[in-house]
């Protein structure tokens, strides 16, 4: 989702851009990535890979989540180092903040505490890479840089029920219960946590407009919406965009996971970042997305 929306926002602002396919550049093997950077030697690295998931993907492979991202990170990471790549932009998740802090999450704040449980491994992962970014950063003299992302949504997310994020699974549910002529949705969890939402093309695009000014921009950023809405608030928005009549049910003997996520993105606004899609065009722009590109594999 992130990658594609990048690649979208960047050719739009002129730029040579390399998007290899996991056939030709598999980040977990090191001599494969070894290859690909000695030989297309980028200006700046954009690292979007990851392996990601929701809250059950998390809690059921957390030691992939930990293991492969960690490896891709460093592989990557360490290449880059060894060919001294001058800038390269390391995406980082709300999730790496300490369960218990205040909120708005601050960066100073980060390490002071334990993520929470259920993405433990993917916080501890993403952690990993961005103490990796900043300690290049400060002894090498090179210009790699962490953006914390909140939760993202938009085209090209993972509809999977086994990969899939709050909205994207919500979006799922909703329209297969539309479909099936279904009474009823299940919702996990008492529907009261909150969580922060950004439209994908707000991160790509800004992505785009700050590459001139990249080497000015702080090491490490909060990029979020700013807002946050419970899970039953986002379950009665796509419902309302579906049309479905039907009953949302809570069940409290699933986890909730963190019961808040939101950042403070002050610092990034006085650099020019704004979340400028609201949360229902956005929501509609997905729904349409999803359903185009559902219809072939129903037929």
């Amino acid at each position: 989702m992130l990658g594609s929306a990048m690649i979208r926002s960047l050719r739009s602002a002129h730029t040579c851009i390399l998007s290899p396919s996991r056939n030709q550049l598999n980040l977990l093997d090191y001599e494969n990535t070894r290859q690909y950077i000695e030989r297309n030697n980028p200006d700046i690295v954009v690292h979007c890979a990851a392996r990601v998931g929701g809250i059950l993907g998390n809690i059921h492979n957390s030691v992939n989540f930990l293991s492969e991202n960690i490896l891709i990170d460093f592989n990557l990471m360490s290449v880059c180092l060894k060919f001294r790549i001058k800038q390269l932009l390391y995406f980082g998740s709300s999730c790496m903040y300490p369960v218990t802090a205040i909120q708005p999450f601050k960066p100073e704040i980060l390490l002071s505490g334990k993520p929470e449980t259920t993405n433990e491994s993917y916080a501890l992962a993403k952690l990993s890479g961005w103490k990796m970014t900043q300690a290049v950063s400060f002894t090498h003299n090179l210009d790699w840089k962490t953006w914390i992302l909140s939760n993202l949504y938009g085209p090209g997310d993972h509809f999977d029920p086994a990969r899939s994020h709050l909205i994207a699974a919500i979006i799922s549910k909703v329209s297969s219960a539309v479909r099936e002529k279904q009474s009823r949705i299940d919702i996990w969890g008492s529907g009261t946590p909150k969580r922060e939402f950004t439209y994908v093309e707000d991160v790509s695009e800004y992505l785009a407009f700050s590459l001139s000014s990249f080497h000015k921009l702080p090491q490490t950023m909060n990029l979020g919406s700013g807002q946050e809405f419970s899970v039953m608030e986002y379950y009665e928005i796509v419902a309302k965009l579906y049309g479905f009549a039907g009953s949302l049910v809570l069940d409290p003997t699933k986890p909730d996971g963190a019961m808040r996520k939101l950042m403070d993105s002050k610092v990034a606004q006085t650099w020019g970042w704004k979340s400028r899609t609201d949360l229902e065009l956005g929501l509609s722009r997905t729904i349409e997305w999803y359903e185009e590109s559902s219809r072939g594999e129903r037929l």
